[in-house]
């Protein structure tokens, strides 16, 4: 954290002023006697005149001083305020990327949940049985009729995307540490799109926001 400016201990010199009056009436006296000597009549208002221009130019010069002074200050309390919010934002983005690590992972961990994991399995053994419906020479009407009759086949499926759509969604708006996710998830996003891509396709079709997330993300980490 940045030393904070003590203003409070700043003390105004006032030799500018003592200086100022001492010249002053350094330089009437002088006046005083040269005239006196020299025959050179004068009145009160000659002396007045003299110290009130004397006066007014110490007091210039102090106020200059002031300025000067108060300028520093301001000067090294902008820096300090400046110093301090760095800090502080380097601080709060060191909490939110804690945050976001803390997140991921509590997302993570529900991929290994008992109904999660139910779902995965189910999902992963009615692909492995139906893969050859999922290549591109076939028509992919007939995976999705296989689909339809198998309740909870679909259900794990839909169940696997949407986890996938979600985690996409929260990446895609800086709520969890993607790297983190990456490195749990890489290879199952580009493998179950790689596999399902003319399924997904032909779902868009009807809705184009259908796993639009999911894709976008898939593709980003090397789904060519």
């Amino acid at each position: 954290m940045p030393e904070q400016v003590d203003t409070t201990n700043i003390k105004f010199k006032y030799s500018t002023l003592y200086w100022g009056a001492g010249i002053t009436i350094i330089i009437t006296t002088i006046f005083i006697l040269v005239a006196n000597y020299s025959g050179i009549e004068f009145e009160i208002r000659d002396i007045v005149a003299i110290m009130t221009c004397g006066i007014v130019s110490t007091t210039l010069v102090y106020h200059a001083k002031n300025l000067r002074l108060n300028f520093e200050v301001n000067k090294e309390k902008i820096q300090f305020d400046i110093l301090k919010y760095e800090e502080e934002k380097k601080s709060k983005q060191s909490e939110k990327e804690k945050e976001k690590i803390a997140h991921a992972f509590h997302v993570s961990s529900l991929w290994f949940k008992p109904d999660m994991a139910n779902h995965v399995e189910l999902s992963r053994k009615f692909l492995r049985e139906h893969k050859d419906k999922l290549q591109n020479h076939k028509p992919i009407s007939e995976f999705i009729s296989e689909l339809e009759s198998n309740i909870e086949a679909r259900k794990a499926v839909i169940c696997v995307l949407n986890y996938f759509e979600n985690i996409s969604l929260l990446i895609k708006n800086d709520l969890v540490d993607e790297n983190c996710i990456k490195q749990c998830f890489k290879t199952l996003f580009i493998d179950y799109l790689k596999l399902l891509r003319n399924y997904i396709d032909e779902i868009q079709k009807e809705s184009d926001r259908f796993l639009m997330n999911y894709e976008e993300i898939a593709k980003k980490w090397g789904v060519s």
